[in-house]
């Protein structure tokens, strides 16, 4: 099993990729819905 760092780039452009297509507060919502803890940050 590779790392965390060994998997960096891909796991980056993975997140970017998700969060490219939504707003902050569309992103808050999405993660919300499934137990992550988030909100905007200004």
């Amino acid at each position: 099993m590779l790392s965390r760092s060994a998997q960096e780039a891909e796991l980056e452009a993975t997140i970017a990729a998700w969060a490219a297509g939504r707003d902050a507060d569309a992103a808050v919502a999405v993660l919300q819905e499934v137990g992550v803890a988030a909100g905007v940050v200004h």
